[in-house]
């Protein structure tokens, strides 16, 4: 998905706009579970949010996004980000 947002956005300069949830983390703290979100990953989603000029415009609600609704330890939640 990530090379893909790239290949797009290099052929056009016009302003673009990408909603919905990707059910990514960008740091850490965002990411509320037992196993940890692979730093590797949330790094390369970071780039290419740069590499694209996007932003996370935020949300209201629930403090995340995604919930596996697992019981216990099992459950993994993101949050929406700072």
């Amino acid at each position: 998905m990530w090379e893909l947002m790239q290949r797009i956005k290099h052929k056009s300069c016009d302003p673009w706009v990408v909603l919905g949830d990707f059910n990514e983390a960008i740091w850490q703290f965002e990411h509320f579970s037992a196993t940890k979100r692979g730093e590797k990953q949330m790094e390369d989603f970071r780039d290419v949010l740069g590499l694209c000029g996007l932003q996370d415009l935020g949300f209201s609600g629930l403090p995340w996004t995604y919930d596996t609704n697992r019981g216990g330890n099992r459950n993994v939640k993101v949050s929406v980000g700072e």
